[in-house]
């Protein structure tokens, strides 16, 4: 559902400023606000695919049953979510220290060693945070892989999640036996932290939260911040790794899945470039010419592995 930001504050107070749009990437609208004096941050559904209700869930039960740091919600509604502002707001931070590449990894197996679900899936918001099916982690992602297959409809690339959602299939077993369900964030990259004296003092955008293994969490987030070139954060791979594992250690053998799962981040990727359109389409055609050939290129070899295995 589609929200204007004047009907939502005026639901929640009569007194309140909207200072400017804060972000404005397809599904979403973020505004600042001001609501009694208070800074706040109000996240609204641009377009009909959008659930930040979801979202403010997810926020409100991090912050009852974690101590990962959130921004207080003011309130949850059909379409929206209203929080505090972040004190230490997030910056546009690229790369990461070897310091903060440490803390990171404390910070998401914190996150992780603190949350469980009886099973892996997509969230709905009702009173509280609820898994919508009980599934299997392998037909979660064929969940997620189906949404993202229809969305490139038209673009060209709908190879790739053919290809992504076959392996799915062909591999069920391999998925399935990971360990058990947490919370997942889905992009816990340092444009969505804030560090302040040496710790992970805020953390947002959860919109691609989900019921999954900690091991998909890890992948992505490895994938977006020590594989990435552009971060040049490559060499503090072992930091965020040692951070990590003196929380929660990974489970046995879920290395290769872990190559797998940034096979299906690329594909995931591909849509994103499509649906955000925040770039020229020709970088966003080169990106995805250059996520295609990693897709098949990971899946065929983790695919021998596991043939090698058999």
């Amino acid at each position: 559902m589609k929200r204007d930001i004047h009907d939502v504050l005026e639901s929640y107070a009569s007194n309140y400023r909207v200072h400017g749009l804060l972000n404005d990437v397809p599904p979403h609208l973020v505004y600042k606000a001001e609501i009694d004096g208070v800074r706040a941050v109000c996240k609204l559904a641009a377009q009909e695919r959008a659930t930040p209700a979801v979202e403010g869930r997810v926020l409100e039960y991090v912050e009852s049953a974690t101590t990962v740091p959130v921004p207080h919600v003011l309130a949850v509604g059909d379409g929206y979510f209203l929080t505090e502002w972040c004190a230490a707001a997030p910056q546009e931070q690229v790369s990461v220290t070897e310091s903060q590449a440490h803390v990171l990894g404390v910070c998401l197996a914190t996150l992780h060693s603190q949350t469980t679900f009886e099973n892996t899936g997509l969230f709905e918001a009702a009173d509280g945070l609820t898994v919508e099916e009980q599934n299997s982690w392998s037909e979660t992602l064929v969940r997620i892989m189906s949404h993202v297959h229809d969305d490139l409809a038209g673009t060209g690339y709908r190879d790739v999640s053919e290809r992504a959602l076959a392996f799915i299939e062909d591999h069920r077993t391999f998925f399935d036996e990971h360990d058990s369900a947490v919370l997942v964030h889905g992009d816990f990259v340092p444009s969505h932290l804030s560090f302040d004296d040496g710790d992970v003092s805020c953390v947002v955008d959860w919109e691609h939260a989900i019921a999954g293994p900690g091991e998909f969490d890890y992948a992505r987030c490895d994938l977006h911040i020590f594989d990435d070139p552009v971060r040049e954060s490559g060499q503090y791979r072992e930091a965020f790794q040692s951070g990590y594992r003196s929380v929660r250690e990974l489970p046995p053998c879920s290395e290769l899945r872990r190559r797998a799962y940034k096979a299906l981040i690329f594909t995931y990727d591909i849509r994103q470039g499509f649906v955000q359109n925040q770039r020229d389409e020709s970088e966003i055609r080169n990106r995805s010419d250059s996520f295609r050939g990693y897709v098949f290129d990971i899946l065929e070899n983790v695919a021998e592995t596991l043939d090698e295995r058999n």
